[in-house]
């Protein structure tokens, strides 16, 4: 009633208008008979138990029909969407292993590794569908004859070799960088400095890093030299000793560098002693050098 008191209303209105107008009136009217269709059906029907009611989707069916479609699959088609798959879920692994703690470094690697795999994405999508139109191992054109490759290009090959390198990169990262913060007693700082800068020397400047340090080292010693846990506040053994000599020739300098290693287990009347070693070294000096 209303909206035919809002059309008697709008009777003048340009014929356009009016057509619009109608056409809102038979929608209006349709939705209004569809709800209460349903609502008539739902306070019909017959409650069925779940374990009595007809599945909607039929499992087996489903397997047949995937398995008949690989029988006409060519199998670079089918590599082609298992590499998809395996990079998508590699991505999705290691994004959700990042650590707790915020580390730049880790979560650019992430957001590269995500970018990188979006786009190897896109271009095996791309040959797959270029497949359908190439046939033939061999195009001629009007150079002559040019391999035509059909079912990957040299570039996407490239680009999914690239990116299991990256990935391989990230997942060692992400372990390093669990296994420093758990050694280091969460230092985020410290981890941080080592993980951008390998190989270089840091000091633990927190009493918790070098706590953490000599605790890991001690728990090694142990766990090699079979003795029982000490207390908390002994320190670790060296692991590694070192000694410079050198002679006191002016015209010949040298100096001999020896470094013992694995010699814990044999302090305080110990018998058994890690795995270790000695090195020997030496170096004729520059004269004046100190």
């Amino acid at each position: 009633d209303e909206i035919e008191d809002f059309i008697s209303r709008e009777s003048l209105l340009s014929p356009d208008r009016k057509c619009e107008l109608k056409e809102a009136e038979e929608a209006a009217f349709v939705l209004d008979q569809t709800r209460d269709f349903w609502s008539d059906t739902w306070d019909e029907a017959e409650p069925i138990p779940a374990s009595e009611q007809i599945p909607l989707f039929d499992a087996f069916s489903t397997v047949e029909m995937i398995l008949m479609s690989f029988e006409g699959m060519h199998p670079a088609q089918l590599l082609n969407q298992i590499l998809s798959v395996n990079f998508a879920m590699a991505d999705f692994i290691l994004s959700s292993s990042k650590p707790v703690y915020q580390l730049d470094l880790v979560d650019c690697a992430l957001k590269q590794l995500s970018q990188k795999t979006e786009k190897v994405l896109k271009m095996l999508n791309k040959d797959l569908l270029e497949d359908l139109k190439r046939q033939s191992p061999k195009a001629t054109t009007d150079f002559g004859d040019k391999y035509s490759f059909s079912y990957i290009t040299p570039e996407t090959v490239a680009a999914c070799e690239s990116l299991c390198g990256q990935i391989g990169s990230v997942e060692s990262m992400l372990s390093r960088a669990a296994s420093l913060l758990t050694k280091f007693s969460g230092d985020v700082n410290l981890v941080r400095q080592v993980l951008e800068n390998s190989g270089r020397h840091y000091a633990a400047t927190s009493h918790e890093s070098r706590s953490g340090i000599l605790n890991d080292i001690q728990c090694q010693q142990q766990r090699n030299s079979g003795s029982s846990a000490g207390a908390m506040d002994d320190l670790p053994f060296p692991s590694v000793r070192e000694y410079i000599l050198r002679n006191r020739d002016d015209c010949n300098p040298c100096q001999l560098t020896v470094s013992i290693g694995g010699t814990h287990g044999l302090e305080k009347g110990g018998t058994n002693s890690t795995k270790g070693g000695l090195v020997l070294a030496l170096n004729k000096c520059v004269s004046g050098a100190h």
